[in-house]
């Protein structure tokens, strides 16, 4: 239950709004009702709703909701500075809201039971114009009857009704039908035809006549419906049709006292709540031309709250009383308080609240305005008591008459065998409701020297020795098939370790196993700096009993079981590209090159461009290396279109310029690296472009023709505007680079092969450059303001003759 105070007025309970009237309460009380109601979990859009079914009638839970939308747009304009919103532009940005969201602007209205029935989509109520037509349909103009003769004679007939109400039979002639049923209809229609088919008689023949195309009819709708008016609807048409093309009865219009008037008397009243309570459609009558349907006023409309299965707004009849509101309410849900309802309800002078007792739900009347509560039943119990921790079936129990501690215990099946028994807890409420702790001793409860009677809510709990230990844990890593950490046992050896581990894997060094163990003796902690003890065991590969493998361990201690010694995992690279064998290569010893290799793969083939081989290898790249190998990776990509090389080569890291034709002509020489596991060698085919990026004036691509860099450049248009002449390079193929070498005043631009990547940098700004810059616009600047300052003197020159010409016309005599 949530309490708040406040300094102005006593303390309000917000689950008990039964008498609190929202245009009193302070500001700090809005807050605090605010703060209270967020604590519920709830939205703002739930407010008026949980508001009355906490006491509060719908007018103030409105108003108490505008009042605390009106704080929250104070709250947020004061944060921004701005000024705080009033009453009045709160209630435009209410309505503006409401305009915009209509579930919030018709709230009231869609509480009302029904509401909802002509306005669902689903629910169209459109005539069935295929089933048969009705034996009490009322024929008239516009109708199209069908004639079927069948037996002896064969004949069909469309016989359309005429504005006078007649139809014309062939042979027979005009034939009276208005205001005649259709059974009516066939009996008369065959008794004429049987003047000209004797087997009719006889019975040799038969006719049918049935409604091939309905008439239209006119029904006037009034009253307070949504949309009154005249409605053209099909003859087939219902009461429910009509109410549906005029979106049903208005907020104020009953739903279950609807007329429908013919020839200016009342043929049936209409009470939609047969339909919405169980569905029955007895009362949905067919329509005829002309009929009025009215919707009067409601008379009695009420309104219940709280945990029921259909809480909301009812119309009620004359003579119901709260057990059929209860009922149209769906009924009490299953935390419902069914005992007591109060009712809040209008009188002539003031507002007065009644409490009805269950026996009278069937007495009591109902009075237009009538506002029901529901409560919710306690959430407590009378009777429960909780206990927790070492014993065998914790959780609530019931807490019966002079129930001890003992007894308690003797419910849960008694104490775990790993029950602490030298302290437990009560958790206990006092009168006021504030908690108190009361501490006892399990074994002086079991020999019989302490016990104590059990209060509802008491909440006792056991602890157990391992809640109160230090989780402990054993380590082993390494050269076994399970590594990890498990957790310690009493009298666990070494080989149980392994053993959990599943044992040592091929090559593991069992001869040269290390355990590490924590020292915990005080004395060598302070005076050795060393905080483990390392001791070497060795243990059999079948874990057969003796040797150091029944060592018993401690918590804490780490096996390391080590690869034997000249082991190594296996190794391996790959060679891609114009290869005579493409793939991947174990690393057989650590001694071998690149050049070892390459023979294995049979050489390159003969459209291998061998300058262009690069490798990439496993390391740290820095972000220049990156963009490098990215462009690269794009280039190929662009040129092979090879997806598995791309994702190869996306996966590595860094790239090594090889210069792969020196390296097969002096195998072993310094260019013949050694390779490493990871290693990926790329030979690409012929290349015949390069590109020109950077600073010139048209970037791209290029047939490559034997091209010098300034020639390059010069098909690329040239320079652009701040190019770094001086700091040009050209990245080559097989990832090397190579910058422009100066001597004296000579540029020296790096030669340019297949597949290279020519770029200008853009020139960096000096503080030469920037005080040229700077000179020129204070230049500039002085002779925009120079020529503007002529152009102002001649204006005010101008301007003066101008005034002086004025001046002498206006002399009297002047001309």
């Amino acid at each position: 239950m949530t309490v708040f105070a406040t300094s102005s007025l006593s303390a309000i309970n917000i689950n008990s709004l039964e008498n609190v009237s929202a245009g009193k309460l302070s500001a700090t009380q809005i807050q605090e009702i605010k703060r209270a109601y967020n604590e519920t979990g709830r939205s703002m859009d739930d407010f008026v709703s949980f508001a009355v079914s906490k006491g509060m009638s719908e007018t103030e839970a409105l108003q108490l909701k505008a009042r605390i939308l009106e704080d929250k747009s104070k709250t947020e304009k004061e944060t921004k500075g701005d000024i705080a919103i009033t009453r009045n532009q709160l209630a435009e940005s209410v309505v503006e809201e409401m305009r915009e969201n209509p579930e919030q602007a018709n709230y009231i209205n869609n509480r009302i039971f029904g509401s909802d029935l002509f306005s669902n989509a689903r629910m169209s109520f459109a005539p069935n114009q295929n089933m048969p037509t009705p034996k009490n349909y009322i024929v008239g103009p516009g109708d199209v009857l069908v004639v079927d003769v069948y037996g002896y004679a064969e004949n069909t007939m469309q016989l359309t009704v005429s504005s006078e109400g007649s139809v014309r039979i062939p042979n027979v002639g005009p034939v009276m039908v208005n205001g005649l049923t259709i059974e009516a209809v066939q009996t008369k229609i065959k008794k004429q035809l049987a003047t000209i088919y004797s087997s009719i008689s006889s019975g040799n023949t038969q006719v049918s006549v049935t409604i091939g195309n309905v008439k239209s009819i006119s029904v006037y709708i009034t009253g307070n419906v949504t949309r009154p008016g005249t409605y053209t609807l099909s003859s087939l048409s219902t009461v429910y049709n009509a109410l549906y093309a005029c979106s049903g009865p208005s907020s104020s219009g009953s739903m279950r006292n609807i007329k429908v008037v013919r020839g200016g008397k009342d043929i049936a009243t209409i009470d939609l709540y047969t339909f919405l309570t169980s569905g029955n459609l007895s009362n949905n009558i067919s329509l005829q031309d002309q009929d009025v349907i009215h919707v009067p006023a409601y008379d009695i409309r009420v309104s219940i709250d709280g945990p029921l299965k259909r809480p909301g707004v009812f119309e009620m009849k004359q003579g119901e009383t709260l057990k059929d509101l209860l009922s149209y309410a769906g009924g009490f849900t299953e935390n419902a308080y069914q005992n007591r309802i109060t009712v809040q309800r209008t009188t002539e002078r003031e507002k007065s609240v009644a409490d009805v007792s269950s026996e009278l739900y069937g007495m009591f009347p109902l009075q237009t305005g009538d506002q029901f509560i529901v409560s919710e039943v306690l959430d407590r119990y009378s009777n429960r008591v909780k206990i927790y921790g070492g014993v065998f079936r914790p959780g609530p129990y019931a807490l019966d008459s002079g129930m001890t501690l003992k007894d308690l215990i003797k419910k849960a099946d008694g104490l775990l065998e790993d029950a602490y028994l030298d302290r437990a807890t009560i958790t206990r409420l006092r009168d006021d409701l504030t908690p108190e702790l009361i501490s006892f001793n399990v074994k002086d409860l079991i020999d019989g020297k302490f016990n104590m009677l059990l209060k509802k809510e008491d909440e006792v709990t056991i602890g157990s020795m391992k809640d109160l230990e230090e989780k402990k844990t054993v380590a082993i890593y390494g050269q076994v098939l399970a590594p990890g950490t498990f957790p310690y046992y009493e009298n666990m050896t070494v080989k149980d370790l392994i053993f959990f581990a599943k044992g040592f894997k091929e090559f593991a060094a069992i001869d040269k196993i290390e355990l590490s163990r924590r020292v915990k003796d005080d004395s060598k902690l302070k005076e050795n700096v060393e905080k483990n003890e390392i001791k070497m065991i060795s243990v059999d590969r079948d874990l057969s009993a003796g040797g150091d493998g029944d060592i018993q361990l401690e918590p804490g201690d780490m096996i390391s079981v080590r690869l034997k010694e000249g082991i190594e995992s296996s190794r391996a690279m790959s060679i891609l590209g114009e290869v005579r064998s493409p793939g991947d290569y174990v690393i057989t010893n650590k001694k071998e090159r690149v050049s070892d290799i390459m023979a294995r793969a049979g050489g390159v083939t003969s459209y291998a461009y061998v300058q262009g081989a690069f490798m990439i290898r496993k390391g740290t790249r820095s972000a220049a290396e990156r963009m490098r190998d990215a462009k690269l990776i794009q280039k190929i990509q662009e040129t092979e279109g090879d997806p598995s090389l791309i994702k190869q080569l996306q996966s590595r890291t860094d790239l090594v310029g090889i210069d792969l034709d020196r390296i097969l002509k002096r195998p072993g020489s310094e260019d013949d690296i050694f390779v490493e596991d990871g290693d990926m060698i790329y030979v690409p085919k012929q290349l015949q472009t390069i590109t020109v990026n950077g600073k010139v004036q048209v970037p791209g691509m290029m047939v490559y023709k034997g091209h010098s860099a300034r020639k390059a450049i010069r098909r690329s248009g040239g320079f652009g505007m701040h190019a770094d002449k001086r700091h040009v390079y050209v990245a080559y193929a097989n990832g090397e680079m190579q910058s422009t070498g100066h001597f004296w005043f000579m540029k020296n631009y790096p030669r340019v092969k297949p597949g290279s990547h020519l770029y200008v940098p853009e020139k960096e700004e000096t503080s030469e450059d920037r005080r040229a810059r700077a000179n020129f616009l204070a230049s500039a600047l002085s002779t925009v303001i120079s020529c503007a300052s002529v152009g102002v003197s001649a204006f005010i020159v101008i301007n003066n003759y101008i005034e002086t010409k004025h001046a002498q016309a206006e002399t009297p005599g002047d001309k």
